[in-house]
């Protein structure tokens, strides 16, 4: 059974540089606890969100991630995809909690869960809509755009757009 979740991580679209700033996880660990060359091969798929809050910092990101990795390196992993105003959004998570992170996932979609950050999820949603596509509407989205996947922290899963970085993040 899930927890509440409060601490989602923000991800977004890489960019040539991106893996150097400093700013990503405040003034915590370096790299926010992850290895250098972890970091590296993460920042080519997604950077990570600068969150503005402590709870982010720390050691909380490594954490998780080594709680996905060991999830699937021990054969429990599942992933898929639901559809959500007919946008596919792919996750990754523990197969004991794989139902109850689809339904997570279309709660965090409608902003039903309060969090400790805004995750700008149904924004990002928003922007991938037909017709949210036209120059005017494209324009008012092309920040939320820009983010491509998220990393719940209270409970050990993932969730992307971003069907490559989906992929590509499955192969790491």
């Amino acid at each position: 059974m899930l927890k509440s979740t409060y601490l989602i991580q923000r991800l977004q679209k890489p960019y040539p540089g991106s893996e150097n700033n400093p700013f990503t996880f405040g003034g915590g660990l370096a790299r926010g606890g992850i290895n250098a060359v972890a970091y590296k091969q993460l920042n080519q798929i997604f950077r990570f969100d600068y969150m503005g809050a402590a709870e982010f910092e720390f050691g909380i990101v490594p954490e998780m991630l080594d709680k996905i990795n060991q999830c699937f390196r021990e054969g429990n992993g599942a992933y898929g995809e639901i559809q959500i105003s007919g946008i596919p959004v792919y996750y990754l998570c523990h197969k004991a909690v794989e139902a109850e992170v689809k339904t997570r996932i279309q709660e965090l979609a409608k902003n039903k869960i309060r969090l400790k950050e805004w995750s700008n999820f149904d924004e990002a949603l928003a922007s991938r809509l037909d017709e949210n596509q036209s120059a005017e509407k494209k324009d008012r989205y092309k920040f939320a755009s820009e983010y491509i996947g998220w990393l719940e922290l209270d409970n050990g899963f993932m969730f992307f757009l971003d069907k490559s970085a989906f992929d590509k993040f499955l192969g790491v």
